[in-house]
């Protein structure tokens, strides 16, 4: 991206403050909120699809974004759900849907999916579809892995259609010794070693196998692609190879439209976005701005809230029930005379509990776990883990567990916030 705009942007993107922590990061909703209908509408060639659409109904021209999620996946994983929320929240149209053989998409039809290529006339179907939509200003696709080479692959095919792109992690090629190197999760998930499955899903299309992982490959649509373009890579991420990488980012770089931001952290995929979901939306959500919508007042960047809190339920080693909680202060302020609770079952109590040296010991009243500090310091820095450990075997059979986690704090002037919800069922 060569303009002194385009420099100015890239400059602003790549100052955002990445701070990811593994483990902590999950959507903030489970669940697609009452704003988003379900919607059918055909791929580029006519197979259908499923999604849940959410429109503003003022019939200001407003741009649209649609997100595509990984293989083995759906529009239900609660980051795609969150950022659904957050771009139709920030004056976007926003469409989540299911990629062919996946989801409800993969009950209205029997087309397998194909890492790629197909799903990149998925992508095209939605654009389209969104394009006869009343209000509709522009269109722009976010993919995380699969769905990331499947956006590169639609915006190469169709650009009259698909404006700009937010891809992270896509695979450059669907070569043997990528896909063999995961055999383990094809045969797990698919039932079947990904070459068999090539072949069975090419012979569905009449074609080969060989030439269905051919049509995957992105390395030429990313050098030759005519829309803006924002990729994000990660170092250690563990799905992509290297070398494969590197030839994507290779081709990014010769193309003035393409803005590259590589992290030395971050997992691969959808990991990125939950590891810090606050600097991916600040950076996609400036990115997508700047490119569909810079002179709308009703389309707006807010992703941080003042305070983020991130909780997480998980069965442990030797049987028991973990509760996680991070938070941090994302404003330059600090928070004073700040209470967190934490409800989880009166019975059977909580065995153990921690908190960082900041906050005074849990105390714990029908299940429900408070701490209290005196400030908690602002510019984004994590405090955390709060831990609080639980016997299962003590939890009845059938038991289900939904909690958030809240805090209320006084000043600089009171407020509150909830976090993510989080779930554990005993079978």
């Amino acid at each position: 991206m060569t303009t002194p705009v385009a420099r100015s942007l890239a400059e602003r993107l790549t100052a955002i403050p990445f701070n990811p922590f593994r483990g902590s990061g999950q959507g903030v909703r489970a669940a697609f909120s009452g704003a988003f209908e379900r919607v059918e509408f055909p791929s580029a060639d006519g197979t259908p699809l499923v999604g849940r659409l959410a429109r503003h109904g003022d019939a200001l021209p407003r741009p649209a974004v649609v997100f595509g999620h990984s293989v083995w996946a759906s529009k239900e994983l609660d980051g795609i759900v969150d950022l659904a929320e957050f771009f139709f929240a920030n004056g976007w149209h926003a469409l989540a849907f299911d990629f062919q053989g996946h989801g409800e998409s993969a009950q209205r039809s029997p087309a397998p999916y194909t890492m790629g290529w197909k799903e990149g006339e998925n992508f095209v179907g939605a654009a389209r579809f969104l394009r006869h939509q009343p209000s509709v200003s522009s269109v722009a696709l976010i993919g995380f892995s699969m769905a990331g080479a499947a956006a590169i692959l639609a915006a190469a095919a169709a650009p009259e259609l698909v404006d700009t792109l937010v891809v992270v992690s896509p695979p450059a090629r669907q070569e043997i010794h990528f896909i063999m190197s995961h055999i383990d999760k094809w045969l797990r998930i698919a039932g079947t070693d990904p070459v068999t499955y090539f072949n069975t899903a090419g012979a569905y299309y009449g074609i080969s196998g060989e030439e269905v992982r051919r049509r995957d490959e992105t390395v030429e649509a990313m050098r030759t692609l005519l829309v803006p373009t924002l990729l994000i890579q990660t170092a250690d991420d563990d799905y992509i190879p290297a070398p494969d990488q590197a030839q994507l980012a290779a081709a990014a770089r010769q193309n003035p439209r393409v803005l590259l931001i590589a992290q030395p952290r971050g997992g691969h995929g959808l990991e990125l976005f939950l590891n810090d979901r606050y600097w991916f939306k600040g950076v996609a959500a400036a990115f997508l701005k700047a490119h569909q919508a810079p002179d709308l007042p009703e389309v707006v960047e807010t992703p941080w809230p003042v305070l983020d809190l991130q909780l997480k339920l998980e069965l442990g080693w030797e049987g028991w029930l973990l509760a996680t909680l991070w938070l941090r202060n994302n404003g330059p302020a600090p928070l004073e005379e700040l209470t967190l609770h934490l409800p989880l079952l009166a019975e059977p109590a909580v065995r153990y509990t921690g908190a960082p040296p900041l906050f005074t010991p849990a105390r714990q009243q029908d299940g429900t776990l408070q701490w209290e500090a005196a400030q908690v310091p602002g510019q984004a820095e994590l405090v955390g883990p709060f831990t609080a450990a639980l016997p299962s075997g003590e939890i009845a059979s059938g038991t289900r567990l939904r909690t958030r986690a809240r805090a209320r704090w006084e000043r600089p002037e009171p407020g509150e916030a909830m976090s993510n919800e989080a779930g554990y069922t005993r079978r």
